[in-house]
Formats: C-alpha cells, sequence, structure tokens
C-alpha cells in the first residue's frame, strides 16, 4: 500500500515513460522522487521554499530556487517533455493564463491538477454562510495560503479562450473516479493540456 498522494499516482500515469519533467512547486520531491522510480523520467524541481529544496537535495532529488509569481523566464522553450503544477494553481500570485501558456512554452505538455470548488459540498457551505473548508482545502478563510479558487467548470472556459487543447482530464472523489457530472460531483480535477496547434500536428 502506497502513501503517495492520489493525485501523484494518477499524474504519474499519465507521463511517458523517460521523460524529462519539470515540477513547479515541488515541495518535497514527493512527486519526482516516485516518477524516478515508477517511470524512469528525469526530472527537477522548482520551488520558493528553501527548507523544500534542501529536503529535494537530501533525497537526490535536483531542484531549483523559482517563485512562481515572477514567472518562469528561467527555463528555455521546449527544455522538457511534461510540465507539472499539481495543487498549485490556487496559491498561486500569477495569472493562470499567463502561468498555463508558460507551462506550455516551456514542456510540450503541462500537467495540472487543482481541487474544484464546484463540488456541491463546498457549494452547500457557501449556501450556509460560511467559507468551504474539506480535505484538499482545510484552511480557515482568515488563515488559508490560497489566492484564487476556480471550478472545473471555471477551468474549462479558461483552456477555451487561451486556446490549449485538453489532451486527457480525471476528476476524483477521495478513490473513486467520476465520470458524470463531475464540476459538481468531484473534489479533484487533473488535466493534461497542450498547445492548440502542437494537437492538431500530432492528431
Amino acid at each position: 500500500m502506497t502513501n503517495l498522494r492520489l493525485d501523484f499516482q494518477r499524474i504519474a500515469a499519465a507521463v511517458p515513460q523517460g521523460a524529462s519533467v519539470l515540477d513547479l512547486g515541488c515541495g518535497e520531491g514527493d512527486m519526482l522522487a516516485h516518477l524516478q522510480q515508477a517511470r524512469n523520467v528525469h526530472g527537477v524541481g522548482a520551488d520558493i521554499a528553501r527548507a523544500n529544496l534542501i529536503r529535494c537535495f537530501e533525497r537526490g532529488i535536483e531542484a531549483v530556487y523559482c517563485d512562481i509569481n515572477k514567472g518562469l523566464s528561467l527555463f528555455s522553450d521546449n527544455a522538457y517533455d511534461v510540465v507539472i503544477l499539481s495543487q498549485t494553481l490556487q496559491s498561486v500570485h500569477i495569472a493562470p493564463p499567463l502561468l498555463l501558456q508558460e507551462m506550455l512554452r516551456i514542456g510540450r505538455l503541462a500537467i495540472v491538477s487543482f481541487p474544484n470548488f464546484g463540488y456541491w459540498r463546498m457549494r452547500l457551505q457557501l449556501l450556509a454562510g460560511a467559507m468551504p473548508r474539506d480535505r484538499l482545502l482545510p484552511h480557515t478563510w482568515d488563515s488559508t495560503p490560497n489566492v484564487r479558487y476556480c471550478t472545473i467548470k471555471d477551468f474549462e472556459a479558461l483552456c477555451i479562450r487561451e486556446s490549449l487543447h485538453i489532451e486527457q482530464k480525471l476528476f476524483l472523489l477521495g478513490e473513486q473516479q467520476i465520470e458524470r457530472a463531475p464540476n459538481g460531483r468531484a473534489q479533484m480535477a487533473i488535466y493534461c493540456l497542450r498547445r492548440a496547434s502542437v494537437a492538431a500536428r500530432v492528431l
């Protein structure tokens, strides 16, 4: 039985064997450690917390200091096969359209996961007059590091506006995969994105 976060397990399944991977907001490197073992990737982490970078180094994981909010200019075009942003989108100050476009400048495939604010239990808490909290969004309104929330519907509208091709999407409620009405029933969403022009050539 693995203790790896469920979204990490599902994201790993979408990463090609042997790919080069950049993990934005890598934390202590759990995702990259798993990818190196399970998918034989060459991975690099990026994080703003020096304690996380030190922990990555201790584990033998390559990592660089990066403040995502100040942009990703330190990474060159098409430098990686896959760029991952796992449960970080809600806590960044940089505009999501710019961040997603930057991910697809740096990598050919972008994988993004985020908690779905459209989940029905969230809506009920709002109807009851309180800011929602759950396993994925556990902080109170006055202590949360999050600065923006979105629903699955919001995110897909953004992909259309930014001409981002959704190659694959997966919705989760705990350990269960949600197929029907995910905007109201799923706690977490995972998307694999490509630039629309690249997707057309692949097809």
